[in-house]
């Protein structure tokens, strides 16, 4: 049975997604069809997260589902997955290097202040029941002692220092390679073709990279947005009114209206506080990943 050759392992609201995509058009890479399989985050693990929607996600706990993804493979070079989860889950590193010992890994890395906040905002549209950033981390100890999945810790994701120094300790460094998210979105085309010769496939392939996938939206109002996507009661009141049809059809007009094209930006108080909270972190990851990262303490508008 066929097992990955590389894994994208992080971090959460940094490109991952977009970059799982790119990766995908070159002849020469298999992605596996499931985007975050979380197989060595969980292998063998009955899963029973307690948060809104957790059991909804996918968990791949045992090889031998793991192993059907990558049955399709042919002549790829490179096999790869995407899972986030790999660089938040402390198992996950050991999981991986026992099973696959000489992988190639891949992290992208955005300022924490700002991918906890994203994550936030994409959470909130649907599933955070706190629609104040500030309470949602102050909730995140109970939710912690809670068993809630570490997709809701919007602050503890962003210690990547901490993170990724297990995965630094069991590989060797030319088996690892960190790109910072600004970077992807600045110019995609450079981050891969170093990722290409990375994986050693052509390097002369151009992916189309004019989508970014996973983009959080920013609705002006929370509430019509979870009244034309959402199961809430004013959602079901109205729909058997409209029917369908009309209903459908009315979303992408509603939606136009009612996005912005700029999130609201963060407090300064609420940047400036958690600056401080990642700040030991942060110089201690750019001797680990050798890149200045001193424009991530700094406490300008997201």
């Amino acid at each position: 049975m066929k097992m990955p050759n590389f894994l994208i392992i992080g971090a959460a609201k940094s490109g991952t997604t977009s970059l799982y995509s790119y990766l995908n058009q070159h002849p020469q890479i298999y992605m596996s069809p499931v985007k975050e399989t979380n197989f060595f985050a969980f292998k063998d693990e009955k899963v029973a997260f307690k948060g809104p929607n957790d059991m909804q996600q996918t968990y791949i706990t045992s090889i031998r589902e793991y192993q059907s993804l990558f049955e399709d493979v042919t002549d790829e070079i490179a096999v790869g997955e995407a899972s986030p989860m790999y660089l938040r889950v402390p198992k996950a590193a050991y999981n991986i290097k026992r099973y696959l010992p000489t992988v190639k890994l891949i992290t992208i890395l955005r300022n924490p202040v700002d991918a906890a906040y994203s994550r936030f905002r994409s959470y909130v549209i649907r599933k955070e029941r706190i629609t104040s950033f500030s309470k949602a981390l102050e909730a995140e100890e109970e939710r912690i002692n809670h068993g809630w999945s570490p997709r809701w810790f919007y602050k503890q994701q962003g210690f990547y220092y901490s993170q990724l120094k297990k995965f630094y300790e069991l590989f060797d460094y030319s088996q690892l390679k960190v790109y910072l998210y600004d970077d992807l979105i600045s110019n995609p085309n450079h981050v891969l073709y170093d990722i290409y010769k990375f994986l050693q496939v052509n390097e002369a392939f151009k992916a189309n990279v004019a989508t970014i996938s996973n983009r959080t939206l920013n609705p002006r109002s929370l509430t019509l947005y979870r009244t034309i996507h959402g199961k809430n009661r004013i959602g079901q009141t109205i729909k058997p009114v409209l029917g369908k049809r009309p209903i459908k059809s009315f979303i992408p007009f509603l939606d136009s209206v009612n996005m912005a094209k700029k999130a609201r930006p963060l407090s300064i108080e609420t940047r400036k506080r958690l600056v401080q909270v990642y700040k030991n972190d942060i110089s201690s990851l750019q001797n680990l990943i050798n890149k200045d990262l001193s424009h991530w303490l700094q406490t300008g508008g997201f």
